[in-house]
């Protein structure tokens, strides 16, 4: 019987074959090539082939790594997470993308983004860990400066939101007491629109303040809460006139919602002021739903004494309804209204695609 070496042990085939890829001219080449750090292992996790990136990348020369284990030569963090992620591949043959992090002696960290895979002989046999690692301490760095900048934006621009909104609400209480002083009918009544409009874009502000995002609006919300505001402004009792609502839940840009806001503000607060005189009972519907990619329609519809037939709305002199129109045009939509049974607006529109904000 042939006498065994004291180095037999480690003769594997799965050895050998590393021992000629390290002696083969072409591999070596494609792999000290390679700008990434690089490394292959036995199944016992010693490290077998490194390339020059690795040894950059650690200020260790090849043969203080080959056939030595990463807790011999790398800082304990590192190490543990390199055993850890190498067990993971061993035990269940599957390959990992991960990052880890190496601390430095000057207390600075470096940032790896890995990928491990198995590396199996024809039987399927694990027979070695094929590693690949990319330092992304640069990037990470970026990301965390683009994140901490973002996150100072989303508080700047909630302050800003919230003091909008306050802003409004000082004009709205200062039309209020101006108000007081006010005999003429007209005049107040235009004094308390005015309040009214106001109310309706603070409201926009306060919506977008507590929302997570700061330019989209969730918009059914904000009609339920608009049209509750215009029934508690105008002394309008839910006995009286009924609100049923059929709402998409959608959202708009802030471009978008405050001029949609403003055309519903107009048409519900006409309604509940010229709909029912005398105390008349009915209902007031108000609906929102996209009908199409992109293409959406507002309807408010009562079942009031309805408009008179000869009403032009296009050449009204009523200055809600100017206001309407003027809305509309900027949205880019269409108004129609029907007169048969009280009243219905439809607004048709598009929302545009709006250029993102610096």
């Amino acid at each position: 019987m042939e006498k065994r070496t004291k180095n037999s042990k480690t003769s594997s085939p799965g050895k050998q074959i590393y021992r000629q890829l390290a002696q083969n001219a072409q591999f070596q080449s494609l792999v000290q090539a390679i700008p990434d750090i690089v490394y292959f292992k036995d199944p016992g996790r010693r490290n077998l082939i490194i390339n020059k990136a690795f040894e950059k990348a650690f200020r260790l020369e090849a043969a203080k790594v080959i056939g030595k284990t990463d807790e011999e030569f790398l800082p304990k963090d590192l190490a543990d997470s390199c055993r850890a992620s190498d067990e993971a591949v061993l035990r269940s043959g599957k390959a990992f993308r991960f990052q880890e992090k190496a601390a430095s002696q000057d207390g600075s960290f470096t940032v790896f983004e890995t990928i491990k895979a198995p590396i199996t002989d024809v039987n399927g046999k694990i027979t070695g860990i094929v590693g690949v690692s990319r330092d992304i301490t640069e990037q990470k760095t970026v990301e965390e400066g683009l994140r901490a900048a973002l996150q100072e934006k989303d508080v700047l621009l909630k302050e800003i939101h919230h003091r909008v909104k306050n802003n409004m609400q000082v004009i709205s209480s200062l039309l209020n007491l101006q108000a007081r002083y006010i005999k003429d009918p007209e005049v107040l009544e235009i004094f308390k629109e005015s309040q009214r409009r106001i109310r309706s874009m603070a409201l926009i502000h306060e919506k977008l303040y507590k929302s997570r995002s700061l330019s989209q609006i969730e918009f059914a919300g904000y009609l339920r809460s608009l049209a509750s505001n215009l029934f508690s402004s105008l002394q309008i009792s839910p006995r009286q006139v009924e609100l049923k609502t059929d709402l998409e839940e959608l959202t708009f840009d802030i471009q978008t919602a405050i001029p949609c806001g403003l055309i519903v503000n107009e048409l519900v607060s006409n309604s509940l002021k010229h709909a029912f005189p005398g105390a008349r009972h009915g209902e007031i519907h108000l609906g929102l739903r996209r009908f199409a990619e992109n293409e959406y329609l507002i309807r408010v519809k009562d079942n009031g004494v309805g408009l008179p037939a000869h009403l032009d709305l296009r050449e009204t002199e009523t200055l809600g309804m100017q206001l309407v129109n003027l809305l509309v045009d900027q949205i880019e939509g269409r108004i129609e209204v029907e007169r048969k049974t009280g009243t219905e607006f439809r607004v048709y529109f598009k929302e545009p695609k709006y250029k993102p904000r610096i």
